[in-house]
Parts: C-alpha cells; sequence; structure tokens
C-alpha cells in the first residue's frame, strides 16, 4: 500500500510529507483514500508554492521598481548637478558698451557679442573704440574691460566654490575686483611681458602694445612677475613689466585730466598746473598740441620727480587731479603726502582713520599761487567696489518711411552721400560744436572727412559702432551706408557682420589647457598708426 501510495509523490518534498503522515498514529486508510489525502496533500503543496513564489514576486518587483526611482532620481540629480556645473564655467557679459567682440577659435574668428553670451576656458574677447564690457565670474569676481583691449580665457574652473582663472591681456585697460581666492584656488593675468597673481584685491592692468604692461593696485597686494623678477605692488603703487625683462621699481600713482597748457623742448609738460616728464617711452596715443585736454597716468620716483607712462585724449572735459603716497605729516593747514605738500582746509573731505603713516589717494587742484588744494584725501581700502549690472539696452528701433522718423513726423536724414547732422544741441550744435579727438582719429583712419565721422556720431551712433561700419565696409566692399542703412532697419550688427562675412562655425574648440594659446596679441581691431613710444 505504501507503494502504491508513493508512486503518485513527484517531489522530495511531497514525499517528505508523506513519510511524516506515516509517522503519525493513526488507523490504517483504504488504498483509495489515501490516494486521494495524497493528491490533496499535493494540491495544497503547490498552492503553498505558488503562493510563496507570488510573494516573492511581488517583493522583487517592488524592490526593483523602488531602485529604478532611486536610480532615476539620482540621474535626475546628477544631471541637474552637472547642468549648473556646466553653468557655472562661464563669464558673463554685463554692461556691454558700444561693440564687443567674442572668439571660440583663439583669435582666428569674431562675432559680435549678442545679449546671454557667455565666456568660458579657450575663448578670447575684444572691444572697440568707445567700447567696453564688465565679465562677472563664478565666485563673485569683476573685471571692467575698457575700449581696444583684447583678452583671452586661459583656464576657468569653479569647483566646490573654488575659482581656478588664468587670463591673458594682449591689449588694452583691465580693472579687477577679486573676491578672496580660496584654498587650492587661482587668479592670474598674463601679459606678454608680466604677470599678476593675486589672492583678493583691486588692480589694474594697461597694455598699449606688445613691449609694456602697467600693473596699478588700489587694495591689497599684488605680486607682479617678469622673467624671474618679482616685485610685491601694495596700494596706490604701480610697476611697469618692459618687454627686456625688466621691472621697474615700485612707485606711487599719478593721473591728471586736464588741459595741456605747455610744453617745454626738454620734453616738461604741464596740465591744470602740474608738471611732468615725458620720456622717450611714454606712450603717446596722439599728436598732442597745447589747448587739448588729455589723461596722463604715471609714477612718481622716490626723487618725487613725476614721470609720465601713457599719454591719451581725455574723454571727459572736466579736470581731474589725483596722487597717491604716504601720510608722512600732518597739521591743522597742511598735510605731507610722500614729500608733496598740500594745503587742507574747511572744505577738503578727510576720509575717516587717517594718520601718519595711511596709504592714501589725494584729488586736489592747483590755486593760482601754485600750492595743491586738497579736495579730498581717502584712504585706499575706502575705495568703492565693481560697477553694478546695468539693464541691457534695448536694440535701435527702425525707422519709418523715408521722411519720418519712428512714426514722430520729424524728418529724417537722408543716408546717401556723407551724412549731415540731425541733433541741434550739444557737439552737434554747428554754434558749441568741440572737437572731438576719437572723430579726428576715425576720419584719419579711414581716409574721411571729420564732418563725415560727426555725420554719423550726430545720428546716435557710438565712436566704436562707427568704427565697426567703416572697417567692414573696407573689408568687404560695401559702402558705409548700406551698412548703416542695415542697422538703421534693425539688423543688429553681428548679423550684419555674418551677412558681410559668410563663414563656417569653428568645428575645434581651443585646448582650455592653453595649448593651443600663445602670447601673441591677435588682429588689432583699432589699428592706430599712432600707438607706440613718442
Amino acid at each position: 500500500m505504501t507503494k502504491d501510495i508513493l508512486s503518485g509523490i513527484e517531489t522530495e518534498a511531497d514525499a517528505e510529507l508523506v513519510s511524516r503522515l506515516q509517522q503519525v498514529d493513526h488507523p490504517a486508510l483504504a488504498a483509495d483514500k489515501a490516494s486521494t489525502q495524497v493528491t490533496q496533500l499535493k494540491a495544497a503543496a503547490r498552492a503553498q508554492r505558488t503562493a510563496s513564489a507570488q510573494k516573492s514576486w511581488k517583493w522583487i518587483l517592488a524592490v526593483t521598481g523602488t531602485v529604478v526611482m532611486v536610480t532615476l532620481v539620482v540621474i535626475g540629480f546628477m544631471a541637474g548637478l552637472l547642468r549648473n556645473v556646466q553653468q557655472v564655467q562661464a563669464a558673463s557679459l554685463d554692461n556691454i558698451n558700444g561693440i564687443v567682440e567674442i572668439s571660440k577659435d583663439a583669435g582666428q574668428t569674431w562675432i559680435v557679442v549678442e545679449d546671454g553670451e557667455g565666456l568660458t576656458s579657450g575663448d578670447g574677447l575684444r572691444t572697440y573704440t568707445d567700447s567696453g564690457v564688465m565679465l562677472t565670474f563664478p565666485d563673485g569676481s569683476v573685471v571692467a574691460v575698457g575700449e581696444e583691449a583684447e583678452i583671452f580665457v586661459s583656464t576657468l574652473d569653479y569647483q566646490t566654490r573654488v575659482l581656478t582663472l588664468e587670463l591673458l591681456q594682449t591689449a588694452g585697460e583691465t580693472t579687477h575686483w577679486v573676491v578672496p581666492v580660496r584654498e587650492g584656488g587661482k587668479y592670474l593675468v598674463n601679459t606678454v611681458t608680466g604677470t599678476a597673481q593675486v589672492h583678493g584685491t583691486v588692480f589694474n592692468i594697461n597694455v598699449p602694445d606688445t613691449e609694456l604692461a602697467r600693473f596699478a593696485v588700489t587694495d591689497g597686494l599684488v605680486e607682479v612677475s617678469n622673467d624671474g623678477n618679482e616685485i610685491l605692488l601694495a596700494a596706490g603703487q604701480v610697476t611697469l613689466a618692459e618687454g627686456d625683462g625688466t621691472l621697474v621699481p615700485a612707485a606711487y600713482d599719478f593721473s591728471l585730466k586736464g588741459e595741456l597748457e605747455a610744453i617745454g623742448a626738454d620734453g616738461t609738460w604741464t596740465v591744470s598746473g602740474v608738471t611732468f616728464k615725458v620720456t622717450e617711452d611714454t606712450r603717446l596715443k596722439g599728436e598732442f598740441v597745447v589747448g587739448d585736454f588729455i589723461h596722463v597716468i604715471g609714477r612718481v620716483l622716490e626723487s618725487g620727480e613725476r614721470v609720465a607712462d601713457m599719454i591719451m585724449y581725455s574723454q571727459v572735459d572736466k579736470e581731474i587731479l589725483c596722487f597717491s603716497g604716504t601720510v608722512e605729516s600732518i597739521s591743522e593747514t597742511e598735510w605731507v603726502i610722500s614729500g608733496q605738500s598740500v594745503v587742507v582746509n574747511s572744505d577738503t573731505i578727510l576720509g575717516e582713520g587717517l594718520e601718519v603713516g595711511s596709504l592714501v589717494e589725494v584729488r586736489f587742484t592747483v590755486q593760482e599761487d601754485g600750492s595743491w588744494l586738497a579736495l579730498e584725501i581717502s584712504q585706499f581700502s575706502d575705495e568703492q567696489g565693481p560697477p553694478e549690472k546695468k539693464p541691457t539696452k534695448q536694440p535701435r528701433e527702425p525707422k519709418g518711411p523715408k521722411g519720418e522718423v519712428n512714426g514722430t513726423g520729424e524728418p529724417e536724414q537722408e543716408m546717401e552721400g556723407t551724412p549731415g547732422p540731425v541733433k541741434e544741441q550739444g557737439i552737434c550744435d554747428p554754434e558749441t560744436e568741440q572737437i572731438q579727438p576719437e572723430a579726428v582719429r576715425l576720419a584719419e583712419r579711414y581716409s574721411v572727412t571729420y564732418e563725415e565721422i560727426m555725420g554719423w556720431f550726430c545720428l546716435n551712433y557710438g565712436f566704436g559702432e562707427i568704427d565697426l561700419a567703416y572697417r567692414m565696409s573696407l573689408d568687404s566692399g560695401t559702402p558705409v551706408t548700406e551698412i548703416f542703412a542695415m542697422r538703421e532697419s534693425g539688423t543688429g550688427w553681428g548679423l550684419i557682420k555674418q551677412t558681410l562675412f559668410p563663414k563656417e562655425k569653428p568645428v575645434n574648440k581651443p585646448d582650455p589647457n592653453n595649448n593651443n594659446l600663445d602670447l601673441t596679441p591677435g588682429p588689432d581691431p583699432n589699428p592706430n598708426p599712432n600707438k607706440g613710444k613718442n
């Protein structure tokens, strides 16, 4: 009977169940009943295995679903994190003024900056005449780029709130407001002739040509190096890095904006009553005559002699005379600052905490008796921060039909031939018009009349726009009137340039490790025959 019962058992589990059942005291079962019971037991065992398997699969599916969901969340988080990382690996361009261009191929081709552009590793940036832009880096550091400047971003990396930045400046002027650099970070500015390394400060770099770079510090300390030589500049100090590898000794800074009153045969010039020396190394950006309103920047040597480093036309007709130095003595009516006596009175604005030994900047005017009256004396640590971001300028509105300007009913200046002034006030009023040095330079540069340049200027074009239009006209053979007509129709400068010079976009992006950037300046957007030494 046992054999008959076991013959219907299919698995070892069933056999074990039957064996255990046989060990229990119970009356002997008839063969048919035993067979029925075995069938019931087998059915129960299968049901138990099925239920167990269903529970297992439900658990596996639940766990798998959770894992998938977590994986998707992690992937989404990582993707967002990567997007954020990518977003901060660039400097934003703000306060765009005039014509600003960027390059994505190490200066081979340039495109006019449009809204929303950024600057990343390997990119270049340059500005035109009467143009400028502000760069804001991920850590909050700011660089103001002046006119006719050119810089390249050799390295820009921002990880875990640490900035690693290396710039190459080949032309023009930049002013830097640097947030304190965290451990492991770097803020480095290279020029052809020297390098500035900082850890949180305010400083200025001016590169007039490939043979000179001028470094000036407003706040903090800057280490300037050149071919193995190093100089540590404090606030108010300046040095020159020259093409032969020389770093001139640190000296205090001075700046003059005023009327050129005299040019001596011995190189002594006078601006608003202040005399200084012009040497063969002084960079002159223009051909100056007595009566010009000019801007002079230079150094006060240990002997007290003032030497001009650079001279250019002033952009403002307001007298601003400044110098820096260390306070040596203080009295009620006179202060001595680095050997220079200045008169103080009740109208002199004095900064807080000034004492003997303070590093200060002095704004002054020259009195009739030749004495210097201090208008303001302030510590360099009191310097203002970087400029605020300004809303992006709205695009130029297209003009209406000929004979009407934007539907106002006012007559529109004809675009044919040499344009003429349309404004009846300020510098465009023939009775009060003042000579614009920038218009003179552009007229000479492109062999046109001064009146032609001023005609476009009086149509509300900046000198940077005029410069770009004439340069594109020269390079493309397109009449300048057609280029301005495109602009007046509402077409942006970037699209105009693409239309005149259709080119394929660069395929290969420059190596961010600076492997394909050298120290040779790129094409000069503003060729200036007067650039260089006197």
